[in-house]
This record gives structure tokens, sequence and C-alpha cells, in this order.
């Protein structure tokens, strides 16, 4: 079967169900399928380390498939998984979860195994890794006994509603007009990140040459370590469409303050990783989201 790609790196229902279809193999090969076909495109990783390409493709509740890919950075801490990666890709996106299913190139890590526990009704989440005996393996059976956010009385990644998210006010007065980059930002740092010990959401956007923006989502673990960053996030969403990251122009964070968490230095870090032709003024726009009420 040829190789089968998206510019997005998004598949919609109509389109997976025709692949699954064409396979008639079922679901779980046609993730790994998409999966494996999701390596053979070197450009969209960033593996200066390891030159290793790891990919997943999650399904989610609403029937569209999200491809993730392995992102290094110098510090590795910093780093994403290709399942942190497809994740991200999914909940920074507005997808419905709960995850359904993911095929993965490679056997899952630690790291990845607790990330995707942390998910709504994960113990029904099936996995599929190519060439190997996982195949429509229930999480649980990966990771038995795990430290999910029902373990310390926290809402899971997906279950809660719109209506019972975090809800966070208007963006703090700024003398500029409020951009498309900005207003992304700031409408992905209220409804899609996911803040659940901090209470303190975040977003990074960065705008491309084309003027295509991508958002990525801060994602608090409730075991803190797998934690997805925002610039990181958004710097992998521009890799998966095919850009390269020299095309950013642009770059916005939008956060809620927490004295505990320096959003804003953790995303110029990152951003002067990963995009160091940004000038450190000219080009990145400080949002603070001033936080209102929260519900978790």
């Amino acid at each position: 079967m040829a190789v089968v790609t998206s510019p997005t790196g998004v598949f919609s229902k109509a389109e997976f169900d025709a692949i699954v279809a064409q396979g008639r193999a079922g679901v779980g090969p046609a993730l790994v399928k998409l999966a494996g076909d999701a390596t053979t495109q070197p450009c969209r990783h960033r593996v200066p380390i390891s030159d290793y390409y790891v990919a997943a493709a999650l399904l989610a509740a609403d029937g569209r498939v999200f491809i993730g890919r392995n992102l290094e950075i110098d510090d590795l801490s910093d780093s994403m998984h290709a399942e942190q990666s497809a994740l991200h890709h999914a909940v920074s996106e507005g997808a419905r979860l709960p995850v359904i299913r993911v095929g993965i190139t490679k056997p899952p890590c630690g790291l990845c195994r607790q990330i995707l526990s942390e998910t709504h009704r994960s113990q029904e989440l099936l996995v599929d890794v190519e060439d190997t005996d996982i195949a429509s393996t229930p999480l649980p059976q990966l990771l038995p006994t795990a430290f999910t956010p029902a373990v310390v009385g926290k809402h899971s990644i997906g279950e809660r509603s719109q209506g019972e998210a975090l809800r966070y006010g208007a963006m703090t007065p700024h003398p500029a007009p409020v951009t498309p980059l900005e207003e992304a930002t700031h409408t992905a740092c209220i409804h899609r990140s996911l803040s659940c010990w901090m209470e303190a959401p975040a977003a990074v956007g960065l705008e491309l040459r084309s003027g295509e923006v991508v958002v990525g989502v801060f994602i608090e673990s409730v075991a803190h370590n797998p934690t997805i960053l925002p610039a990181t996030g958004a710097a992998n969403k521009v890799l998966l469409r095919g850009h390269s990251l020299e095309d950013v122009v642009r770059a916005a964070i939008a956060y809620c303050p927490s004295p505990r968490l320096d959003h804003e230095g953790s995303a110029r870090r990152l951003l002067g990783k990963l995009c160091p032709h940004l000038t450190h003024g000219a080009t990145v726009v400080i949002r603070e989201v001033k936080q209102a009420s929260a519900r978790l």
C-alpha cells in the first residue's frame, strides 16, 4: 500500500475511514501504518541528538487521527516524544476525547505510558505497536496500577466539558491592536491548556512567513514529568505541518501568572533554542491572562 501522509498531520474521520477500508486490516493496523508512513518524512522530525525517528497516530473520539513525531532539544528534559506530540496535537486542536486508540512505531516508554494513562477513560485505550506483540492491547496491561489523576482527585485530560473548564478573564491592557496571532494564543490559553496542579494555563503561538498561526498549549501532567510545555508543542506542530522553524517570524505567549511557574521565562528559553533567529523584543509579544475563577 502506498505511503499515506497529511499536509497538516491530521486526518478527518472520512479520510481515516477510507484508509481503514482500503487496508482491510482494521483500525489498529491502519494507525500503525499511518505512524510508520510519518517516519518517511524526516524533515517533520527534529532529532539532532539521536537521529532516531519515532511517530504515533492517535484516534480521538471525534474520529479524527492526529500524527505525532518526536522532537529533541539539547536539554533532553524539554524534548517531546511521539506519543506526547500526538496527544498535544489532539488537545491543542480541540479534538473530542477520550483517546480511542494509538498506533506507534516503537514501544512506548514509561513517560508516554504515564501521560496516556492520564487521559479520560484511559482504561479503555488500546495500543498497537509496529512489529511487536503489542496489538489491540489495553493500556492498563502496559502500565498496571497507574498513577492517574483520579488517585489524587484531579480531572483527567479530556474529562472536563467546556463549561467545567478553567475560566480566565481578558488580556491585560496593551496599546497595540490585538493581532490574529495574539488572539489565537490567548484563546488557546483559555480553552485548551490544562493545568491540574498549578492552575496556570499557558499557550505559545508562532506566526509563519505565510501568515499561518500555529499554537501550542501547556498540558500539566499529574505526575509532573511528562508535562508538555507550550513552546515545545508549538514548534512541534510547525514541523508536523511541513514547515521549517526558520519560517517562524513572530511569537506570542499567553499565560496566567503563577508564583510557582515561570511560563514567560520557560517559553523565552525554549524559543531561543528552537527559533534563535527571533529577536528578543521585536517578535515576542507577552500577554498575561488574568484569572477570574477556577473550577477543578
